[in-house]
């Protein structure tokens, strides 16, 4: 690929990735509250993870991965865990 095809690649991941995120933060609260009617607390424990994941995932990604596999491997397998993780919640 050439370095402009990179950026479009990066650029669209990025734009997907961001979609997924801010819908999970933004859909999962009220779908926890409203359609199974737990309250604010159950709401903030089922986030935790997600609130912790990213700052691990993020470090973990950047120090190992990316090392050995190269960046764009890293970025397909975390796509690819994003993916799952959202499709699962769902299902």
């Amino acid at each position: 690929m050439s370095s402009s095809q990179d950026v479009s690649f990066s650029v669209s991941a990025s734009f997907l990735t961001s979609m997924i995120l801010i819908s999970m933060s933004a859909f999962l609260p009220l779908w926890i509250q409203n359609v199974l009617g737990m309250g604010a607390t159950a709401t903030g424990i089922v986030l935790i993870p997600l609130s912790l994941g990213w700052p691990i995932g993020s470090v973990l990604s950047g120090r190992i991965f990316i090392e050995r596999l190269g960046i764009k491997q890293t970025a397909l397998v975390g796509s690819g865990f994003i993916f799952v993780g959202s499709i699962k919640d769902f299902t």
